[in-house]
């Protein structure tokens, strides 16, 4: 067995409501502002969530 096999006893409803939820506005703000806190560049989280930089920029000063 690997480890698709592991995967693939979640119920598709279960796998799509955690796809969801890394992507509501909440997951996404706490996401990149504790990538900010261990030094990420706004780069490298723009990247990482899918937004773009001045996304990433705004969530980061809306914290300031």
């Amino acid at each position: 067995s690997n480890i698709f096999g592991f995967f693939g006893m979640y119920p598709k409803k279960l796998v799509k409501e955690a796809k969801d939820l890394s992507r509501s506005p909440d997951f996404l703000r706490q996401t990149i502002l504790s990538g900010h806190r261990q030094g990420r560049s706004v780069q490298a989280l723009a990247k990482a969530s899918g937004l773009s930089v001045d996304e990433v920029r705004l969530i980061l000063e809306g914290q300031s």
